[in-house]
């Protein structure tokens, strides 16, 4: 079997079977279906998977792990996973017919892409397209599912899990930082994100911590004084951190 051109890594734990079905089933439905690998990294309840719904697929894959976080789980997947990209989900999000036409000029584009940040239909805010300036990432990060990486690189620079909620914040600041990797942004949004889950609604304090730091060694000390200052006034406006976010 060649291998697949991307990898999709679903994290799930006790999965709602309709979301989970519904999820998969975007992706089979794909005209470029035969050339996706989905890898379900999943916790807790095991849910039945209908062969007919997997078919289209090149490949599918269940991982049983244990439940210590989404990051946890997308590392486990990306060190399973064959593709030569890959892409993570949440069992809530779908795969837009738009990924067709970037699979293909992934099959057909010359040189590696580290990153494909490409658009996504977010539920509260329409269709919202990564900028190409890569210091606007200390403003808003990414949306995740239309992040496509090398596979390689991922499993070889694993999501810190040291952050529970913007380890991949951190992905995105390091390969868009780093001159000798190469991105690129997509227009068509690949995917639909339903807002609701923990990136949402939750704060993730220790990045936050660590965010000056991050931007002042990724672009520079003007960078990392600028995310130090808005963080600041949003505590002076909003109240300290500790008193208005979950944890």
């Amino acid at each position: 079997m060649t291998k697949p051109a991307l990898s999709v890594v679903i994290a799930a734990k006790n999965p709602n079977s309709h979301q989970l079905l519904r999820c998969i089933a975007s992706f089979a439905a794909l005209k470029q279906a035969s050339k996706i690998e989905v890898l379900l990294a999943l916790s807790g309840d095991s849910v039945q998977i209908p062969e007919l719904l997997i078919q289209p697929l090149q490949n599918f894959g269940i991982l049983e792990l244990p439940a210590n976080g989404v990051y946890p789980a997308y590392n486990a997947g990306a060190q399973a996973a064959s593709g030569k990209y890959i892409l993570f989900f949440g069992i809530d999000d779908i795969a837009l017919p738009a990924l067709d036409q970037v699979i293909e000029k992934l099959l057909c584009a010359p040189g590696d892409k580290h990153l494909i940040a490409a658009a996504c239909h977010m539920q509260e805010k329409g269709i919202v397209t990564p900028s190409k300036w890569p210091p606007s990432l200390i403003f808003h990060n990414w949306c995740h599912q239309g992040l496509i990486y090398l596979r390689d690189y991922v499993a070889n620079h694993s999501y810190d899990t040291k952050y529970k909620i913007r380890a991949d914040h951190k992905m995105n600041i390091d390969i868009a930082s780093n001159k000798n990797l190469a991105f690129v942004v997509e227009p068509s949004a690949i995917s639909y994100f339903s807002s609701g889950g923990l990136s949402t609604t939750n704060v993730d304090r220790a990045f936050r911590e660590d965010f000056p730091g991050i931007a002042a060694v990724s672009f520079g000390r003007s960078f990392g004084l600028i995310v130090a200052l808005r963080q600041w006034l949003a505590n002076i406006i909003h109240g300290d951190i500790a008193s208005r976010v979950k944890q």
